[in-house]
């Protein structure tokens, strides 16, 4: 029975770290098409992607803390009071002023070191990077669901 019980959590651990593995790597395959993507759109020299990138490094880092620190599970929201639900307004609000704090020292921080026309260009291309990551997952959705039908015809 112990030696089952040992497989068992072996067999978990094993599965739980490939799962890591493969999230980290989907992560990383992201954040390598942003970079690519961000760095052509922009046009940014070798001298401007130096100075870019470390900054907005930290921007990011510092925004997915902040997402972290006010990440809320939206499930429960049918079973709360007014109250709670009145906090929850003033946390939302709270993490909306914080991002934006955050978003106009990253700004700041990188005014100078690329021009107002390419900052600009880089909050219209950060969304069209959102909407190009979407229309992906949207494809690969309908994908999957296509082969599915093909398999039930068959």
């Amino acid at each position: 029975m112990r030696f089952f019980i040992a497989v068992l959590c072996f067999s978990f651990a094993i599965n739980l770290s490939a799962q890591e593995r493969r999230n980290k790597g989907n992560s990383d395959r992201m954040e390598s098409m942003k970079i690519a993507f961000i760095t052509q759109e922009l046009n940014l020299s070798p001298e401007e992607s130096q100075v870019f990138w470390p900054e907005y490094n930290i921007y990011e880092k510092e925004l997915k803390a902040l997402k972290k620190e006010f990440r809320q599970d939206e499930g429960f929201l049918d079973d709360i009071s007014e109250a709670d639900a009145g906090k929850l307004i003033d946390q939302k609000l709270d993490f909306e002023e914080k991002k934006l704090q955050l978003r106009r020292q990253f700004i700041s921080n990188i005014d100078g070191k690329l021009t107002k026309k390419k900052i600009v260009k880089l909050m219209q291309v950060e969304e069209k990077f959102k909407r190009e990551l979407l229309r992906r997952v949207r494809n690969k959705i309908e994908q999957k669901e296509q082969r599915k039908l093909e398999n039930k015809r068959n």
